[in-house]
């Protein structure tokens, strides 16, 4: 998965959590969203990717979610 998926999906499913909540959805709800809207992708995301491509987008602002300290990082991201 590219960033330039990611974004789409994650800001697709960013603008429908916040409507339907009507505040800001947190990492792992954009997540658990990305995987629900892929569900039926071959071969399946790898969580600790699109995970990452989460944070990443949130980081640079093209996202707006409250960070998540549950969200599946992979162990070299945590390493900084």
């Amino acid at each position: 998965m590219n960033t330039d998926d990611a974004e789409i999906a994650a800001t697709v499913h960013c603008q429908r959590i916040r409507e339907s909540k009507g505040n800001r959805p947190t990492e792992a709800e954009v997540l658990d969203y990305v995987k629900q809207w892929k569900l039926r992708r071959r071969p399946a995301l790898n969580d600790s990717e699109v995970a990452l491509a989460i944070r990443r987008l949130n980081v640079l602002g093209w996202i707006d979610a409250l960070p998540s300290d549950n969200l599946p990082l992979p162990e070299e991201a945590l390493i900084a």
